[in-house]
């Protein structure tokens, strides 16, 4: 019998008062901090109240999209496929602040970006 539809389970509570929030808040900023230095002229949420994602405005995002694929860098866009027409939708890329990436596969995202950037010049 479900009786914990319209309330949180106690064990929930335990989870979340287990949970970090503060800790992932110092990381995420942390990384936006980071990318925002070096492709500030990009970013679009240059003042998140929530640090998830770093959103950038990219040229051709899906050419860079398709190279960051083949290193294994599946990076989210939004809204693919919508209705209506916006340029924004063809544009939009978002590098996820997440910290359960390490430091290292982090940094991997990051040099590879970098990369792209300086031989290929594809960012708006």
């Amino acid at each position: 019998k479900q009786n914990e539809i319209f309330q949180i389970s106690n064990f929930s509570i335990y989870l979340l008062a287990k949970h970090h929030l503060s800790e992932e808040q110092t990381i995420r900023k942390r990384r936006f901090k980071q990318l925002y230095e070096l492709f500030s002229e990009f970013c679009i949420n240059t003042d998140p109240y929530y640090y998830s994602f770093f959103v950038m405005n990219i040229k051709d995002r899906d050419y860079v999209r398709k190279k960051l694929f083949e290193e294994n860098i599946f990076l989210p866009i939004h809204w693919p496929g919508a209705g209506e027409v916006n340029i924004l939708y063809q544009t939009l890329i978002s590098v996820p602040l997440f910290e359960n990436y390490t430091d290292d596969e982090y940094e991997y995202i990051i040099n590879n970006i970098k990369k792209l950037y300086a031989l290929l010049k594809y960012f708006t």
